[in-house]
């Protein structure tokens, strides 16, 4: 079901043409084409003056797909709607006509609730504000009841347009399944992520019994028809195969030993499971895979102890999810099954109920008789608790609560306060504070009760059912405009487990000074200034310059001031983690919310000293006020440089934020978690000291370097102090890369391993603070996470590793190489010479006798008269042979007897006259041969 709000106060302030357009596109994104078996009903709610909420089907539930039929309903509404007349924004009303038309719908059912503003009361016509808002949570509890999943899609901006935490208890995942999209920059990504699942598939865990000789799983099937695998643990584990299909909206239940079958498991798809051993106390997995994967669809990391707020499993009886529609991974969402003296305990194969009174359950959770015996009342912790004369109802110690024949504990209210300044909706001038504060893990009913003291001394107290929000305006009247900050408020969340009406109500927590951010424009100057400039100044100006609440973060993270959020505002980003829809709940940048990573290289100049400073700065520049950084250095241990950025080494925080199992999945952040592990190591460092073996290597790890802080220690916490005015201070990493030399045997690095590897780190703020001031809260922003990889450079890896593992000596076969190859080199070069050599010889004789045989040529072209002007005989050249002359018939034998006769006459000194005489042969031209 698809719910468009037309209330004219929130979505005038984006544009009614953008804000159908979005909603358009976002329904084209997640709406498959027509299908028989995919049914759309598209809502209007608002709301006016009278006492009845305006909800109007427009699109009736039927076979529909994304069609122009739709869409057209969609944009039409910008001139079909009465958007004068609903100024009221009736969320409730629209999740109430949502459970009508969705609740007797078989199969996979969600309701998109699109949104611009806060949730506005209907029946106060032009009256309407934050004072009378429109409670969703009644009729979300009766959703997830249903098994209805409702995502609430909020266009515009946080703290601009809305705030998101009047609608935390809608989804089954709290802000989770708050979608927001910015009509500047809309991005659809979260939201087909949340409704468009891989291959449809949406498993559920609803109940087990870990009790041995009754053990069994059940699963609830979402999504599409799959085979299905539950297991104690992991695949690996103690685990049972559907064998068979199991449909939408169906159940699979696997038993120990088979004990529930197709007779008694109300229609469940049955499977036999081995028994499995489980702890007294700590953690255990449950999981739902679908056939053939190994990675879980669903997982439950049921927790003994009550830590997380998980009673404990008692005798047969199961622990089962109190609605359908609930977070599993909230312990207070579970509880003991009823007891109902059946074979089998629990609802294999249904959606629990409600539990009734039954005498003598609470005895020892059997029917016993035996009254005195309160075992069961006992059983999480209570101490010396009775059952009531009828033994069918507990009676529970200060801080824990009755859960009819049981005792349980329920989540406390966190320390998070924040409040935001929004302008009166109807645009009447007023601006209105909204305080803000976490919601606590339990999806049914709760109410908050909210104290403080105001200007005047006065205790002044509020109550809200269901969402965390209080707004007001009466804050301005009772502290002025003078710059005065909110003041601390105590929270006190109250339950009605039973449902008799009365809340018991948690041990109050004070809460710190409330961070109140402006967003927009206001009619008066607030405590900060607004995070972006005003469009007009303001009615009454500031008596001096004011700066806003301070934050800290990581400067050194990357090259610009913010990395993505440079000149953002300051929530930019913030929270940040991966547990958020988009890695964040703050403003994303354009660039999105990103894990920051460094990689520090030694090299060889800077082995021994390596010197490498993390910057911390303060926000905002020019901030006056000294600011005290407090921050942990963790190390990970040796990681490969190929998994570095994905920080699939970094223990679980991907998967749920948390190290320590023990600790929530949803409150717990890394900056807590190492709060934690660092207190834990100061008490324990003498054991391991005393226990641990010696380091192989000097520094205590493969790689040899020292990074210091921490050193061989897990953890270093430290603090730091930028001074008022100054920009940022840092601390320093001191960085050594010792020899990689080992034994011979020893299990020594490689140079692979050498240039592959390296050592992880975090750098994580863990609070700031402004010192002396009671006034001033300091924020810890993004970025304030740093992961750190310590490496030798190529050029310092570079050395070749001999067979003991040496840095500084080279294997004797290399030599004998070397060696062998300079005689080869040798070898050929003399070969190449000798070719060369004989070449050039004959090279020179073919030329010398080349030159020969030119000149004979030319001898004989010149004819044998050529020598009788120095007294030769001519003879007849026709002649066959000249007497006395035994010459070789060749040219060459010739010349070398011309030469050698030559040679001869040189050695002959004759004194003889010379006649010139010539003689021409042939017929002699007579007459004038030109005229001839």
């Amino acid at each position: 079901m698809i719910s468009v709000s037309i209330a004219s106060t929130s979505v005038d302030k984006i544009g009614r043409s953008t804000y159908l357009g979005i909603v358009n596109e976002a329904i084209n994104r997640i709406l498959p084409a027509a299908s028989a078996t995919r049914h759309v009903a598209l809502n209007t709610f608002g709301g006016g003056g009278s006492a009845v909420s305006d909800t109007n089907s427009i699109y009736t539930l039927g076979n529909h797909g994304f069609t122009s039929g739709l869409s057209t309903s969609i944009l039409n509404l910008e001139t079909s709607a009465d958007w004068d007349s609903n100024v009221a924004n009736d969320v409730a009303a629209a999740l109430v006509a949502g459970n009508s038309v969705l609740n007797s719908g078989v199969g996979q059912k969600y309701h998109l609730v699109f949104t611009a503003g806060n949730p506005l009361q209907h029946g106060f016509g032009d009256g309407t504000d934050p004072s009378h808002p429109s409670n969703p949570c009644q009729a979300a509890v009766a959703a997830k009841q249903a098994g209805i999943q409702t995502y609430m899609v909020l266009i515009g901006v946080q703290g601009v347009n809305f705030v998101k935490e009047f609608y935390t208890c809608v989804g089954e995942l709290g802000e989770e399944d708050i979608i927001v999209i910015n009509p500047s920059s809309p991005s659809y990504t979260t939201l087909t992520t949340k409704l468009c699942k891989t291959n449809g598939i949406d498993l559920k865990i609803t109940e087990f019994n870990p009790n041995a000789g009754a053990q069994f799983i059940e699963i609830f099937n979402r999504g599409a028809p799959t085979n299905i695998n539950a297991c104690f643990g992991t695949t690996s584990g103690t685990c049972a195969a559907s064998g068979s299909v199991v449909g939408t909206g169906a159940y699979f239940v696997a038993s120990e030993g088979g004990y529930i079958s197709s007779g008694n498991a109300n229609g469940a798809v049955t499977a036999s499971l081995s028994t499995r051993s489980f702890p007294v106390s700590g953690v255990y997995d449950v999981n739902a895979y679908v056939t053939g994967s190994t990675s879980p669809s669903d997982t439950l990391a049921y927790n003994t102890g009550n830590s997380l707020h998980f009673q404990d499993a008692f005798a047969t009886r199961s622990l089962e999810l109190r609605a359908i529609g609930f977070n599993n991974d909230y312990g207070a969402n579970w509880r003991l099954s009823c007891y109902t003296g059946n074979a089998i305990a629990g609802t294999p194969g249904v959606a629990a109920e409600d539990c009734g009174l039954v005498s003598l359950s609470c005895s020892d959770g059997e029917g016993s008789a035996t009254l005195t015996a309160t075992a069961l009342c006992n059983n999480n912790g209570g101490g010396s608790l009775q059952c009531n004369n009828l033994g069918e109802l507990c009676g529970c110690s200060v801080g824990l609560y009755t859960d009819v024949d049981t005792c349980t504990s329920m989540p406390e209210p966190t320390s998070y306060c924040r409040g935001y300044v929004l302008s009166d909706p109807l645009g009447n001038g007023d601006d209105w504070l909204h305080l803000i504060w976490d919601s606590v893990e339990f999806d049914d009913e709760v109410t908050y009760t909210i104290t403080w003291t105001d200007a005047q001394g006065t205790l002044q107290s509020a109550s809200r059912r269901g969402y965390p929000v209080y707004a007001t305006k009466d804050f301005f009247v009772n502290y002025g405009l003078s710059g005065v900050t909110p003041p601390g408020i105590e929270v006190i969340a109250g339950y009605d487990i039973m449902g008799t009406g009365s809340d018991d109500e948690s041990d109050k927590l004070t809460v710190a000074s409330c961070t109140v951010t402006t967003l927009q424009p206001t009619k008066a100057p607030t405590v900060q200034p607004t995070a972006d400039p005003t469009r007009a100044p303001t009615s009454i100006p500031t008596l001096a310059p004011t700066f806003e609440q301070p934050g800290a973060y990581v400067r050194s993270a990357c090259s610009k001031d913010r990395c993505n959020c440079f000149e953002q505002a300051k929530y930019c980003c913030t929270p940040f983690g991966p547990l958020y829809p988009d890695m964040s709940t703050g403003e994303i940048p354009t660039e999105g919310c990103e894990h920051l990573t460094s990689r520090v290289f030694v090299g060889e100049a800077e082995q021994f000293d390596k010197k490498e400073e993390i910057e911390f700065s303060v926000y905002p520049e020019g901030y006056p006020n000294t600011v005290r950084i407090s921050y942990l250095v963790k190390a990970f241990g040796q990681i490969n440089d190929t998994d570095f950025e994905s920080l699939s080494w970094a223990d679980t925080y991907l998967a749920d934020g948390v190290v320590d199992s023990s600790v929530t999945t949803r409150r717990r952040t890394l900056q807590q978690r190492l709060e934690q592990e660092y207190a834990m190591q100061q008490q324990q460092r003498h054991l391991l000291q005393t226990n641990t073996p010696a380091p192989t290597t000097l520094y205590g790890n493969r790689l040899n370097i020292e990074v210091l802080p921490p050193g061989e220690d897990t953890l270093y916490a430290g603090a730091i102090t930028v001074a008022g005015g100054e920009v940022s201070a840092a601390f320093t990493l001191n960085i050594s890369a010792a020899t990689l030399k080992c034994n011979q045997g020893d299990d020594c690095p490689t140079l692979d391993e050498c240039q592959t590897t390296g050592l992880g780190y975090v750098v994580v703020l863990t609070d700031c603070e402004v010192p002396g001031s009671t006034t001033e809260v300091c924020d810890l922003i993004y970025p304030n996470v740093h992961w750190l990889m310590v490496t030798r450079d190529n050029a310092l890896c570079g050395i070749i590793f001999g067979a003991v593992g040496g840095d500084d000596e080279l294997p004797d076969w290399f030599w004998w190489v070397l060696i062998a190859l300079l005689v080869f080199l040798l070898c050929l070069a003399w070969l190449i010479y000798r070719f060369w050599w004989r070449q050039k010889k004959k090279a020179g004789e073919l030329g010398d006798a080349q030159d020969e045989l030119q000149q004979q040529q030319a001898d004989n072209q010149q004819g044998f008269g050529k020598d009788l002007d120095v007294g030769d005989v001519a003879f007849n050249p026709m002649a066959t042979g000249v007497p006395g002359m035994n010459r070789p018939a060749d040219a060459f034998g010739n010349e070398i007897h011309q030469r050698q006769i030559h040679q001869q006459n040189e050695m002959v000194d004759v004194q003889a006259e010379v006649f010139q005489v010539r003689e021409d042969y042939g017929q002699v031209a007579t007459g004038n041969r030109h005229h001839q």
